[in-house]
C-alpha cells in the first residue's frame, strides 16, 4: 500500500513537472508575422511553428507562435522574405468626445463646408456603390449609420465600444437624412472592421488581418486612424499589397505635431509612401498645433470641433488627424463615383487637382498639396473627357481580345477591369470575356480527353501546349488537374519500376527505371522521378 502510494505521488510530481514545463515553453514561445515568397517558404513556417494564429493568403503573410530555437533556424530558410515579433497599436486621440445632446437635426457643419460636400450632392455624387473598410475599434449601431458588413477580429463583434471607430464613420457616411449629421459620401458602402479592442489598442497582428480581409473582399478604400512612431516591415508589406489590388490607403499622420511645427513628426503607417498621410486643420484652415509634419503628409482636412455619430445612438465633438484622414476618404469615395474608369494613381492625380493651396506654394510638409474641395469647373471638364478616354480604351482592348485571344492579354484587360467601379460596364465586358473563354475551353478540353483516352508521349505533348493557350481563368485548374492524373497513369509503368529499384536497389534495377522515366514527356512529374532516383543509395 505504501509502495503504491508512494508511486501515486512520484506520478503527479512527474505530471506536474511535465505540465509545468510545457507551459514555460508555451510562455516561452515567441509571437511573430512570417511574410512568405513561395510555397515551401510557407510550409515550411507552419512546420516550424507551435501554433498558426493566422493565415492570410492575400498577402502571403502567417502569424505564428515559435520556440526560439525554431524561430533562429526559419530566419535561414529559403522562401521566408521576413520575420518580424508582433507589436501594439493605439488610435491616435489628442482629446476626449464630448457628447452633444442638443443636436436633433441635420446641421451645416464647418467641414462639410470646408471640403464642399453640399455641392457634390446637388450634383448627384453620393459615394454610391464605393465600398470603404473602416479597420478601427469597430462601428455601433446608430440610427444615422448604415453598416453594410461588419468583421472582428480582437472577438466575436464588430461592435464599437470605444466610439472612435463610430466617430469616423459618420464622417464618412452618415446618412444625408435630415437629422443628426451627413457624412461626405453618405450613399457610400461602410465595411466596420475591427482590429482595434475597446481599450484603442491593437496589434499589428490584427490590422493585417483587417487588411488582408479588404483585400479579399475588394474594397475600394481603407481608412487607418491610428499608428506609432515606430514602423513595423510587416505592416508596411501588407500596405503595399493593399494597394497593387488597388485599393487606396488613407492613414491619419498623428498628433505628435508641435506648436511651432517643426521636424519630422508623422507616424506610421501614414510615413509609408503607399499610404496617403492627412494632416488636420482648425476652422481657419490653418495647420492644427497638434498635427504631425514631415515630407510624406499628402493632404490637409478638418480635424478640430468634428462633429459626428457616438456610441448609444448619441453624437460627440472630436478632434485629431484620426479625423482628418476620413474626410479624405469621403472625398475620394465622390471622385470614384465621378470618375468610375480611374486607376488608383489616376485618382490621386485628380484629387490634387482639387486641392487649396494652403502653406508654401506647390507641396509642403505642414498641409501636403493643401485641402481638397469637391469641385465641378474647367478641372472636372478635362477629367470627364480623359475618364470617358479610359473606358473607350478598356472597351477597345476587350474587342481586340475578343477577336484574337491571346492569353497575356486577358490578364492585363482583367487587371484594368478589376480597378474600374462602373459596375454594369464591367458586367457587360466580363460577360463578353467569359463567352470567348468558354469557347476557348471546350477547344483545349478536347485536346485533353484525347490525351486522357489515350495517354501517349504526343498527346500529352499536344495537350501541354493546348494548355498554354487558355488565359489564366478557373476552368484551366481544373483542366491542368486533369492532365496531371493522366499523366500519372501514362508514368505507371515508371513508377513501379521506380519503387522497386527503391525498395531493391540493384544495378540492373536502376538502369530499368531510369530508362522507362526517361520516356517520359518532359514534365513536373518527369522531374520529380528523377529526383527520386537520385536519392536512392545516398
Amino acid at each position: 500500500m505504501k509502495v503504491q502510494n508512494i508511486f501515486l505521488m512520484f506520478l503527479t510530481v512527474l505530471l506536474f513537472t511535465v505540465m509545468f514545463t510545457s507551459q514555460v515553453q508555451a510562455q516561452g514561445d515567441k509571437n511573430v508575422i512570417v511574410q512568405y515568397s513561395s510555397l515551401e517558404g510557407k510550409k515550411v513556417a507552419q512546420a516550424a511553428a507551435t501554433e498558426v494564429l493566422s493565415d492570410l493568403e492575400n498577402v502571403h503573410m502567417l502569424s505564428i507562435t515559435i520556440s526560439t530555437e525554431q524561430l533562429e533556424q526559419l530566419k535561414q530558410q529559403e522562401g521566408i522574405s521576413l520575420i518580424e515579433e508582433n507589436q501594439t497599436f493605439s488610435i491616435q486621440s489628442h482629446a476626449l468626445f464630448k457628447v452633444a445632446t442638443d443636436d436633433t437635426t441635420e446641421k451645416d457643419r464647418w467641414n462639410l463646408k470646408a471640403v464642399n460636400a453640399n455641392k457634390a450632392w446637388e450634383d448627384g455624387f453620393t459615394g454610391k456603390g464605393i465600398k470603404i473598410a473602416i479597420i478601427d475599434s469597430g462601428v455601433a449601431m446608430h440610427s444615422d449609420l448604415k453598416i453594410t458588413e461588419g468583421v472582428s477580429f480582437v472577438g466575436n463583434s464588430f461592435t464599437d465600444g470605444h466610439g472612435h471607430g463610430t466617430h469616423i464613420a459618420g464622417i464618412i457616411a452618415a446618412q444625408h437624412n435630415g437629422f443628426g449629421v451627413a457624412g461626405i459620401a453618405p450613399n457610400a458602402e461602410i465595411y466596420a472592421v475591427k482590429a482595434i479592442e475597446d481599450d484603442g489598442l491593437g496589434d499589428v497582428n490584427t490590422i493585417i488581418q483587417a487588411i488582408d480581409w479588404s483585400i479579399q473582399n475588394g474594397m475600394d478604400l481603407i481608412n487607418l486612424s491610428f499608428g506609432d512612431l515606430e514602423t513595423s516591415d510587416a505592416l508596411h508589406e501588407a500596405i503595399k499589397k493593399a494597394k497593387q489590388a488597388g485599393i487606396l490607403v488613407i492613414a491619419a499622420s498623428g498628433n505628435e505635431g508641435n506648436v511651432q511645427g517643426t521636424g519630422n513628426t508623422m507616424i506610421y503607417p501614414a510615413r509609408h509612401e503607399e499610404a496617403i498621410a492627412v494632416s488636420s486643420v482648425n476652422k481657419n484652415l490653418q495647420r492644427s498645433s497638434f498635427s504631425s509634419t514631415g515630407a510624406t503628409n499628402d493632404f490637409a482636412a478638418p480635424g478640430e470641433e468634428i462633429y459626428s455619430t457616438y456610441l448609444n445612438g448619441q453624437y460627440a465633438t472630436y478632434q485629431g488627424t484620426s479625423l482628418a484622414a476620413p474626410h479624405i476618404v469621403g472625398l475620394f469615395a465622390l471622385l470614384m463615383e465621378q470618375f468610375p474608369y480611374f486607376n488608383a494613381d489616376e485618382l490621386y492625380a485628380a484629387m490634387k487637382l482639387y486641392t487649396e493651396d494652403l502653406g508654401t506654394p506647390g507641396f509642403d510638409e505642414w498641409y501636403g498639396f493643401g485641402l481638397p474641395k469637391y469641385q465641378n469647373g474647367e478641372q472636372t471638364t478635362k477629367l470627364t473627357a480623359q475618364n470617358e478616354a479610359k473606358k473607350q480604351a478598356v472597351q477597345e482592348e476587350v474587342q481586340a481580345f475578343i477577336k484574337k485571344p491571346v492569353a497575356a492579354n486577358y490578364t492585363t484587360i482583367m487587371e484594368k477591369l478589376n480597378h474600374i467601379r462602373a459596375t454594369e460596364f464591367k458586367q457587360v465586358q466580363l460577360s463578353e470575356i467569359d463567352k470567348v473563354t468558354a469557347i476557348l475551353s471546350k477547344n483545349v478540353e478536347k485536346v485533353i480527353v484525347t490525351f486522357e483516352r489515350k495517354p501517349t508521349k504526343i498527346s500529352y505533348m499536344k495537350a501541354s501546349e493546348a494548355l498554354q493557350t487558355l488565359p489564366a481563368i478557373a476552368a484551366k485548374t481544373k483542366l491542368e488537374e486533369r492532365v496531371y492524373t493522366a499523366l500519372q497513369e501514362l508514368a505507371k509503368p515508371a513508377t513501379v519500376k521506380l519503387e522497386r529499384y527503391e525498395k531493391n536497389p540493384t544495378k540492373n534495377y536502376q538502369t530499368q527505371a531510369k530508362a522507362a522515366i526517361n520516356q517520359l514527356p518532359n514534365s513536373p512529374l518527369k522531374s520529380e522521378l528523377l529526383a527520386r532516383l537520385a536519392q536512392v543509395g545516398r
